[in-house]
């Protein structure tokens, strides 16, 4: 059964889900999004605190031989955080050398998207504050939890998951790595979460930069 849209695109979830913490009061809190749909809505949230903004990305780790199937997520740190699916891994029999080797293509992937998106400067500090981590929603969760765990091992105090929407069955998996989730909306089905916007086109980079307020592009 079709979902009907429930926001037009991400600035307007965006906007809305900004509302809902509009009460809050944070002391120097720094927002962080998922590329790319999670850039529009965090942009909202940021400008809402008056917050740094800055992203967070992860890559996605592939079977052997089958580009579509995810068997983990991978993000960057002093030292990257791996989150691998073991049913998948198992099921799969995915080989200890191809796991480094898909890590080592994932890694240098993450480094290579954060800097176009960057540019020069670094990451904005995260120790002893609240993180707002926006995206667009979350079907699987697997992205989410691996960007959390990443803004923990920087000493984030307190990581606050922002969603618009959210598959009913992920939030169990999305607590245990994060203080608190806002959502506005949930899915039953985790392939409806896309649904309940009427534009859910992919951000271009460009508009990406200029929302983190990077203006040129690094090659």
């Amino acid at each position: 059964m079709r979902v009907s849209a429930v926001f037009f695109d991400r600035v307007e979830a965006g906007r809305r889900i900004a509302g809902r913490l509009e009460e809050w009061r944070i002391q120097d809190p720094v927002v962080y999004a998922i590329p790319g749909g999670g850039v529009a809505v965090g942009g909202e949230v940021a400008r809402l605190f008056d917050a740094p903004f800055d992203v967070v990305v992860v890559e996605t780790l592939r079977a052997p031989g089958d580009a579509g199937l995810a068997i983990g997520s991978l993000v960057d740190g002093e030292e990257p955080e791996r989150l691998l699916d073991p049913e998948v891994v198992r099921a799969r029999g995915v080989a200890d050398a191809y796991l480094r080797q898909e890590t080592a293509r994932g890694l240098a992937s993450v480094r290579r998207t954060a800097r176009r998106l960057r540019g020069q400067r670094p990451g904005v500090p995260v120790r002893d504050r609240t993180v707002f981590l926006a995206d667009d929603g979350s079907a699987s969760g697997t992205i989410l939890r691996a960007a959390a765990r990443g803004l923990r091992q920087e000493r984030a105090r307190e990581v606050v998951a922002v969603l618009p929407v959210v598959a009913t069955s992920t939030l169990s998996a999305i607590r245990p790595e994060v203080d608190m989730v806002v959502w506005l909306e949930t899915a039953a089905d985790p392939q409806a979460v896309a649904v309940v916007y009427e534009d859910f086109s992919p951000v271009p980079e460009e508009e990406m930069r200029r929302l983190l307020g990077v203006e040129l592009a690094v090659r």
